[in-house]
């Protein structure tokens, strides 16, 4: 009883939707943040199956690769989870599979990341037009260094021309 009071106590202080599936991917108890991030309530989410929020990976690849991946060790990784509305949002999920009960499941963690990738691609962006604009720059100057030393070069020849020539007291 005790345990199962601790458990609980982290399940739902944590700041993450906390939540544990079975080897098929089903859900098994999932922690208030969970339900919220995904926008279910928590009998609902309990009906829920990974394939059904998962909006990265087909069903197929979720019980071919993804679940027995998480079964046999811990993985982080990113995805995107389709909320009830339909929103996609941005995740990142650290998984482990244990045992309990002589029984394999996996516990996870699905952190929202939507704001730090959406971030993420504006630094991208801004770099790539900074890129841009010193690109840019760097041809604005060469043009700019042309135009200057042509009619200074037009200058020195002149005075190379009446060096040569023979002056006249």
């Amino acid at each position: 009883r005790r345990q199962a009071l601790r458990n609980e106590m982290l399940l739902r202080s944590a700041n993450d939707g906390s939540h544990v599936l079975d080897s098929n991917g089903n859900v098994l108890e999932a922690n208030a943040v969970f339900c919220s991030m995904l926008g279910y309530s928590h009998a609902e989410a309990l009906e829920l199956n990974v394939a059904q929020w998962d909006a990265r990976w087909s069903p197929e690849e979720l019980m071919s690769e993804v679940i027995p991946r998480v079964l046999q060790g811990r993985q982080v990784f990113e995805t995107q989870h389709r909320r009830r509305d339909g929103q996609i949002i941005e995740v990142e999920v650290s998984a482990v599979g244990v045992e309990v009960d002589g029984v394999r499941v996996m516990c996870a963690a699905s952190r929202d990341i939507t704001e730090r990738k959406r971030a993420e691609r504006e630094l991208a962006r801004t770099a790539a037009e900074l890129t841009e604009a010193n690109r840019l720059k760097d041809i604005f100057t060469d043009v700019l260094r042309h135009d200057i030393l042509t009619p200074i070069t037009a200058v020195m020849l002149s005075l190379e021309l009446l060096e040569g020539m023979e002056s006249d007291p």
